[in-house]
């Protein structure tokens, strides 16, 4: 795990990876609004980002959690990208059904959207076919537009590897990967993909696609994970 005062630097830009902290609040706002305005499913719903709400975005777990990292420009303190990591539990698609039941019944796109996550994260269930009680997931990988190219996403995914590996608890890393270019980091990384679905087979108690389908490649889903 990356220690507060860690410093990794990648070139030609100059990238400070660090693990998330209060100050870093103002910029993460900044790149997760971007990366949901350029995210497939998101874009797929007409979901209009600004109107979310920002109990949505949830910036405070961010900084508590504290396997969460940036990448920070050191010329201007830009936080250029971002990966969020947790690690879940079994029962963990009932708390996000129950909070998607609670919170956002009133928006319908963004409703189906995350009821579409929900059935991904059951549909089928890693923790019976690993028969582990605890996964560590990279949640999300978000780079602004300007640095994307240099690898940035790459090197803090292996951050979320360096976690697992100083977790005794962790064998298995997951990602889901809904965009394309999320699923050639994996493979980049060397995580097996386990599932591969045409997102219009995640459907509702009616029989329907969660979701209006993004245009290919970003109408699969990808589950990678790595087992120590």
């Amino acid at each position: 795990m990356l220690k507060n005062d860690s410093k990794i630097f990648l070139k030609p830009i100059n990238i400070e990876i660090m693990p998330a902290k209060n100050e870093h609040i103002k910029g993460i706002k900044i790149l997760m609004k971007e990366f949901y305005q350029d995210e497939p499913v998101f874009n797929a719903q007409k979901i209009d980002v600004e109107t979310l709400d920002e109990s949505f975005f949830d910036y405070d777990k961010f900084i508590k959690n504290d396997m969460t990292f940036v990448a920070i420009d050191t010329s201007n303190n830009t936080v250029a990208s971002l990966a969020t990591n947790e690690i879940i539990k079994s029962d963990y698609s009932v708390v996000h059904r129950e909070e998607a039941d609670l919170k956002y019944k009133s928006n319908t796109n963004l409703y189906r959207t995350l009821r579409l996550g929900v059935s991904i994260e059951t549909e089928p269930c890693l923790f019976k076919i690993f028969n582990v009680n605890k996964i560590l997931e990279i949640r999300t990988l978000a780079t602004l537009q300007k640095y994307r190219g240099y690898g940035i996403s790459k090197a803090l995914a292996k951050c979320a590897f360096l976690a697992a590996l100083n977790n005794d608890s962790i064998s298995i890393i997951r990602i889901d990967c809904t965009n394309y270019f999320s699923s050639l980091i994996a493979r980049e990384l060397g995580m097996e993909c386990v599932v591969k679905k045409h997102l219009s087979e995640y459907k509702d108690e009616k029989g329907q696609p969660w979701i209006n389908i993004p245009k290919k490649p970003n109408d699969l889903l990808q589950i990678f994970v790595f087992r120590k």
